[in-house]
């Protein structure tokens, strides 16, 4: 659910252009790519406040914690992610 919150955010403040608004988009991406949301879990929140301050993004600290929390690699560019104790892969 991070994932959805930050792409919706991005897409309204105007750092992320996409061919319809986010409320057609993403489900349409979720549906195509064959993707199933985690629920958002109140343990990821409190973990995402206790990871090291090396990354200050929340969203990259929500999904740092959301890949430790469920033992899951992230998919990500971004090298900071690893240094919160994130599996990455990019």
């Amino acid at each position: 659910m991070a994932g959805v919150w930050e792409i919706t955010f991005k897409h309204s403040a105007g750092k992320l252009p996409l061919p319809m608004a986010p409320r057609l988009w993403i489900p349409s991406r979720l549906s195509f790519f064959q993707i199933e949301l985690l629920p958002m879990d109140e343990n990821v929140v409190f973990l995402s406040g206790e990871l090291p301050p090396v990354h200050k993004d929340p969203f990259d600290r929500l999904h740092a914690a959301e890949s430790i929390y469920r033992s899951l690699p992230i998919l990500s560019p971004d090298e900071p992610i690893s240094d919160l104790g994130a599996k990455r892969f990019w």
